[in-house]
């Protein structure tokens, strides 16, 4: 079994609903965030995860008869296709945190199962503290490459959600390819995290054309990043750097399974 850092299987982690939680898993592919989003689910809260929107999304469009555009082409929606399920515009809509501010509205604790990688975080942080969530971060602290892409072969044999086609010829190659850049996000953006019980963030309010999926590309450190954005970005990120305040946080060493 997996254990934070401090002891909590699972199911202790999630059992406690005594304040109303919301929490955030943040790590790389294969780690083994569904598998805590599912005993979460099974204890009753509200998970809600990006694979599983987009799917929903494009089986919707397919079921209306209605198109959707992939790499800018019209097609018919495809919820089975890969490049449908991960195309630049999907991508768009669920990187965006304001698409999310609606799940706030249950009155079930949440798991936003939606990788968290990256400062489009803050502002969903932002919007739950202030409509009365205990806001959490689970990170799960990236291990060899080898083990995630080992658990994620695991998970498509499962019949699990892969990040490339297994019939490529070079799935391998792209999986690592993919890996890598999403640890890239995790190291450029997981030493702002901080930890303060007590924080509580105010209204937020996101400049107008900002692109969230932008922070996607921070793969080479946080200066690098920087240095590659206009001045009012510039000054943006660092606002999100300045409030990435969880209520708690707790770590998970991730391991085979």
């Amino acid at each position: 079994m997996i254990l934070t850092e401090t002891g909590l299987s699972p199911h202790d982690y999630f059992v406690d609903q005594a304040k109303k939680r919301a929490v955030f898993t943040i790590g790389i592919s294969g780690s083994g965030k569904s598998h805590w989003s599912q005993v979460a689910e099974d204890l009753g809260w509200k998970v809600i995860n990006a694979d599983a929107i987009r799917v929903d999304y494009l089986k919707e469009k397919r079921a209306r008869g209605l198109p959707i555009t992939v790499d800018g082409v019209v097609c018919e929606a495809d919820p089975e296709n890969l490049r449908h399920i991960f195309s630049p515009e999907l991508r768009a809509l669920t990187t965006n945190p304001e698409f999310y501010f609606r799940f706030l509205e249950s009155s079930k604790n949440i798991v936003f199962d939606i990788t968290n990688l990256t400062y489009s975080r803050v502002p969903l942080m932002s919007q739950a503290s202030n409509v009365g969530f205990f806001v959490e971060a689970l990170i799960f602290r990236p291990q060899d490459i080898k083990i995630h892409l080992s658990n994620l072969q695991k998970r498509s044999l499962s019949k699990g959600l892969d990040l490339v086609d297994v019939k490529s010829p070079d799935s391998a190659e792209k999986r690592t390819r993919i890996l890598l850049e999403l640890l890239g996000n995790f190291n450029t953006f997981s030493g702002s995290v901080k930890s303060d019980p007590a924080y509580k963030h105010f209204p937020h309010s996101i400049p107008k054309g900002f692109r969230f999926e932008s922070l996607k590309s921070a793969t080479q450190g946080y200066s690098d990043f920087l240095n590659r954005l206009s001045n009012e970005d510039r000054e943006y990120v660092e606002k999100l750097r300045v409030e990435d305040v969880f209520n708690r946080i707790e770590h998970v060493a991730v391991r085979a399974y």
